[in-house]
């Protein structure tokens, strides 16, 4: 596979004693270290957080718009996923999202017409 799109990971080994760490541990005993292209956290998050915008809302979307940098930040940080997914995540989301805005816009069309 090309380097630029790895599906494969390499975590690193935490050493610490926290319960933190114990529970990072936990994650990658559980975890698999594949399927990496693109992040469907940031997918779906993405889409979660777009799907749930209201204009009569501001505060809402704020915080909507706060809970997923901080998805992002943290599967970044705990190297879940690599910059690259998170792009190629993204690209998905907004391909998804108006392709289904797409398809219910042209449904309406069809049944108003």
């Amino acid at each position: 596979m090309l380097p630029f799109f790895p599906t494969t990971m390499d975590f690193p080994v935490d050493t610490g004693n926290s319960a933190s760490s114990w529970l990072l541990a936990r994650l990658i005993d559980i975890d698999v270290p594949v399927n990496c292209f693109p992040s469907l956290h940031v997918t779906l998050t993405m889409l979660a957080i777009w799907g749930s915008f209201d204009r009569d809302h501001p505060l809402r979307n704020i915080i909507l718009v706060l809970w997923g940098m901080a998805i992002v930040f943290s599967i970044i940080q705990l190297r879940r996923h690599l910059f690259i997914d998170f792009m190629g995540g993204m690209v998905l989301a907004l391909m998804v999202g108006y392709g289904v805005r797409y398809g219910f816009t042209r449904l309406a069309q069809q049944q108003s017409g």
